[in-house]
């Protein structure tokens, strides 16, 4: 609804709105899920080296 054309015309307070939830709950989502890949990637390497990942050392 921010980026509409004529909608900064209609409706004047409704662009820096618009604006703040692209950039910061955005922004949060982004590292939240960037965070999550790094630890689970971590997780599953400790996992592998340790022995406990049967899938990735070849025991079923």
């Amino acid at each position: 609804m921010a980026y509409a054309p004529g909608a900064g015309d209609i409706l004047p307070f409704i662009v820096p709105i618009g604006e703040w939830i692209v950039e910061v709950p955005n922004n949060a989502a982004g590292r939240g899920v960037t965070i999550g890949v790094g630890v689970g990637i971590v997780a599953l390497g400790l996992r592998t080296l340790l022995g406990r990942e049967k899938f990735m050392v070849g025991v079923e």
